[in-house]
């Protein structure tokens, strides 16, 4: 895809769709600092929870609640919160476009949103699934950060579930195109984190979700100069991870295996960053991209 402007300078117009979490900001606080973020959609979290009870897939939405108990009760989100602080960022202040608050992300207004925009891409994070209306509605190439490794992990809870494998090759996060598939569209990157004994799965997709936003910037960086996106297809091989896939005596099960041993989490260091500007640790904020 060669970028198109309108407005004669050759930036590159970017949408963004997603969810409304910390690292989900982190996003559009990068986004918005180094290239052109001309449309935000956000679809909360509790509005795709309580579609999950509208709809009366009652296994899936208890699934859902048992995990923003667990999330609130262990500090998960106090630890991503202070993972993605905005003062960490090193980010200039900027001007971000209103977000647009969605309870459905398949919403008629989204297409006409990202349409009316004049984007030439959309970025899109921790929503519900698009369906292929609003795909063609959006009517630009779409590109996902998809928290799993891909092929080997789609869907939700990754990073717990590749741990649980003692698949620590396949401990990372992945950029891929968005088709009607369930994470299935074309890779276009993949990045792994550094992984210390001491980790548990939220540190590390903290960890791999903020060097993946880094990383695609860095592709879009390309792209505004005139280089493709890198596009490989995906084999259909590894396991697609529900919400209802991890449970409580799931929960209980992992901790008793590193508790006793049985699960060790070796200290693996991360591949050597592709671009100056990377860097998965908050205590070391990544210098200006542009």
């Amino acid at each position: 895809m060669a970028p198109r402007s309108d407005d004669g300078v050759g930036r590159l117009k970017v949408a963004l769709m997603r969810g409304d979490d910390f690292h989900n900001l982190y996003l559009e606080r990068l986004l918005a600092s180094e290239l052109q973020l001309v449309c935000t959609v956000e679809e909360p979290g509790s509005a795709q929870r309580h579609a999950i009870w509208r709809r009366r897939r009652w296994v899936d939405a208890a699934a859902a609640e048992y995990h923003r108990i667990r999330r609130g009760v262990f500090g998960k989100n106090r630890y991503r919160r202070r993972y993605f602080d905005p003062r960490h960022d090193g980010f200039p202040t900027v001007q971000r476009p209103t977000p647009l608050v969605v309870g459905d992300i398949n919403d008629q207004r989204v297409g006409a949103a990202v349409e009316a925009s004049g984007a030439d891409l959309c970025v899109i994070t921790c929503t519900t699934r698009l369906s292929s209306e609003t795909i063609r509605a959006i009517g630009v190439p779409i590109v996902n950060i998809h928290g799993g490794h891909l092929p080997d992990y789609r869907g939700c809870h990754c990073f717990f579930t590749a741990i649980g494998d003692q698949r620590f090759d396949a401990v990372g996060s992945t950029i891929h195109f968005v088709d009607v598939g369930l994470d299935t569209g074309d890779v276009i990157d993949a990045v792994r984190p550094v992984i210390r004994h001491t980790d548990d799965p939220e540190r590390l997709y903290s960890r791999a979700e903020r060097l993946a936003a880094q990383r695609l910037v860095g592709h879009l960086l390309a792209l505004e100069s005139g280089v493709e996106l890198p596009r490989s297809p995906q084999e259909f091989r590894g396991r697609l991870v529900l919400r209802r896939h991890r449970g409580p005596i799931d929960d209980v099960r992992f901790w008793l295996r590193r508790k006793t041993g049985s699960l060790v989490i070796p200290d693996i260091p991360g591949p050597a960053p592709q671009h100056p500007w990377e860097s998965d640790e908050t205590s070391s904020p990544p210098p200006r991209i542009a």
